[in-house]
């Protein structure tokens, strides 16, 4: 044990608050002074800073006390300054003596925003006794250029006799039709990630219009099978600036959610353009705008020459239909999970599920609830978790109770999810949600379930960002499973159909009336390359994988072309992260970010 010196003796047995005040006070003097030595004594040795745009215009990360100081020391035309304990907030301390360790988070300044930080700090033989071992900035808001909303929200129809006053409908129908000016942004696709970045940009005073390819906001959920729910429970997924109603489900039901989305379109006063197609994407590097071809409902179609492009149309691209031998000669019907309408059509009828991720489980228990005799078809291994132990260990930030969702979403990005993955953090988690399940896990098992727990038992995050999308948060399928109820079939692959179903690689027939091939989509990017085009694609490279940089790629920051911005992932993922985005579309069209940074990786 190292012996401390007194001045960290008396630190350690000062308050959090007191400790974390301390330590937030020799960094702040520090950095001001330019102080190298200074700066890296208040960082572990392996400590990671985590940047969301405040200082970098990016999603950035840096690793080891000297490359940390060095990094701040680099950004020091930023200013910041005013580091203080973040209102409404106390330090909270874990453990005693030398397993101590002080969760803090602090409010502070720059030049141009206002932002907040999150540290986790440890006892060290240092000047001020503690270090810190992670550290995250984030840009909150931009100082010129505010969100309009609280004290800076319009003022509406004013008071006083105003004479000519315009309808605010003519005035909405103007505005929505784009006739007399281009849009600043287009943004493809009006499910949660496009209304979420279509709220935050429009809040920053940003016109941006929502291209959406189905009849109505919403319908991307509401047009699909009646037993679909969220799996992420309320708690995680409310929309920027106007949360759920208190009296939501935990688990909300797809319509439930549909209906939300499109009255939040119209509470948020977002332009969409629904039952309208994109033809093409092109970037016009002289005038530094996108030419974009698009198809309205009514078959007329028009060039928009936005600045940024946003796309926003979700995790998928296009269903992935594999080609099986002899299927021409089957008399029964097969679809594609994605267009799957539900059990009661199929009651009293035999059918198999081809796959056994997330949509597989939820379609054979819903065929399974409407009385069809269903079997899943397990072709490869899966990872099984319960959906309450993910919550509790996943989301653990956001399960404390009465915790402030702003505060939730700061603490649980404080780490980048690579450095999660390298350092065992994931493996570690994985293994108690495992220990957990231990029950449900043995059954399944013993009904000869093939699970993955991914390559160093990192668990769901390790395949899901790896394009691996095998994995059930169970929320009934596995104990349907576990006890026989369900009909299961593992370790084998369909051979060829036959008129009246399929024989398996292992040579067992199984009869079906219909088929769902639960065999998952392509990936986003291959999706839209028609549209954006191989040579951008290409320079692109991948989108919402594991980054050499330990970020996720391409979402949320700059990628290698100028303008093209990808919004994509959870609906936590996208409440978090919309903002960030926002701000960076609006920092380039003032002219605030550096020049050498625009359209550029820095």
């Amino acid at each position: 044990m190292t012996l401390l010196s007194e001045n960290t003796t008396d630190t350690m047995d000062s308050s959090p608050e007191a400790a974390a005040a301390r330590w937030v006070t020799e960094f702040e003097r520090a950095l001001g002074a330019g102080d190298h030595a200074g700066l890296s004594a208040l960082f572990a040795a392996n400590a990671v800073w985590r940047d969301q745009v405040v200082f970098s215009w990016d999603v950035r990360n840096w690793e080891g006390a000297g490359e940390v100081a060095s990094a701040f020391l680099g950004y020091a035309s930023r200013k910041a300054h005013n580091f203080r304990i973040k209102a409404g907030t106390v330090p909270q301390q874990t453990g005693e003596g030398a397993a101590a360790s002080i969760s803090a988070l602090f409010d502070f300044e720059t030049v141009l925003g206002v932002g907040s930080a999150v540290t986790q700090l440890v006892p060290a033989d240092t000047a001020v006794g503690w270090v810190a071992p992670f550290f995250m900035t984030q840009l909150d808001a931009l100082k010129d250029y505010p969100w309009r909303i609280d004290g800076q929200r319009p003022v509406g129809r004013g008071h006083g006799g105003l004479v000519d006053r315009a309808d605010p409908a003519v005035e909405w129908a103007k505005a929505l039709a784009f006739e007399d000016r281009e849009p600043e942004v287009v943004v493809l696709g009006a499910g949660h990630n496009g209304l979420m970045i279509g709220a935050q940009l429009e809040r920053l005073g940003v016109d941006t219009l929502l291209l959406e390819r189905t009849p109505r906001v919403g319908d991307v959920w509401r047009n699909r099978y009646a037993a679909l729910a969220l799996h992420n429970q309320t708690e995680v997924n409310d929309f920027p600036h106007m949360p759920f109603p208190r009296s939501f489900p935990r688990y909300i039901p797809k319509d439930t959610l549909a209906d939300f989305m499109e009255y939040y379109a119209k509470a948020m006063e977002l332009k969409v353009w629904n039952s309208t197609g994109i033809d093409s994407a092109v970037y016009d590097d002289a005038a530094k705008r996108w030419d974009i071809t698009i198809t309205r409902e009514d078959g007329s179609t028009r060039v928009l020459h936005p600045a940024h492009f946003i796309i926003a149309t979700g995790l998928n691209g296009n269903p992935r239909i594999p080609e099986f031998e002899g299927i021409e000669s089957y008399t029964g019907t097969y679809s594609h999970s994605g267009v799957f309408e539900g059990g009661e059509k199929w009651r009293g009828k035999k059918v198999l599920v081809v796959g056994a991720g997330v949509s597989a489980h939820d379609i054979s228990q819903d065929l399974y609830e409407h009385g069809s005799d269903v079997t899943l078809l397990q072709r490869s291994s899966t990872y099984i978790v319960d959906v309450d132990t993910f919550h509790k260990y996943f989301y653990a930030d956001y399960m404390v109770p009465d915790m402030k969702l702003e505060i939730a979403d700061i603490t649980s990005s404080m780490i980048p999810l690579g450095t999660m993955r390298e350092r065992g953090m994931l493996n570690y988690v994985t293994g108690l949600m495992a220990a957990d399940d231990k029950q449900l896990l043995a059954d399944l098992e013993a009904r000869g379930f093939a699970f993955d727990f991914r390559p160093n038992g990192n668990g769901v995050a390790e395949g899901h960002y790896s394009g691996h999308d095998s994995y059930y948060f169970d929320i009934g399928a596995s104990r349907l499973i576990a006890d026989g109820k369900l009909n299961f079939k593992s370790g084998s692959g369909i051979e060829r159909f036959t008129p009246t179903g399929v024989v398996l690689t292992d040579g067992t027939e199984i009869e079906a009336d219909h088929v769902v091939l639960a065999t998952g989509y392509t990936s986003m990017l291959d999706a839209y390359r028609p549209i954006i085009g191989d040579e951008i694609a290409d320079r692109v490279g991948s989108v919402w994988r594991w980054g050499d940089d330990k970020e996720i790629t391409s979402v949320y920051r700059p990628v290698d072309q100028a303008g093209l911005w990808f919004m994509t992932g959870t609906i936590r993922d996208s409440r978090v992260n919309s903002g960030f985005l926002a701000m960076q579309i609006k920092a380039r069209q003032e002219g605030l970010v550096d020049a050498e940074q625009e359209g550029l990786i820095s």
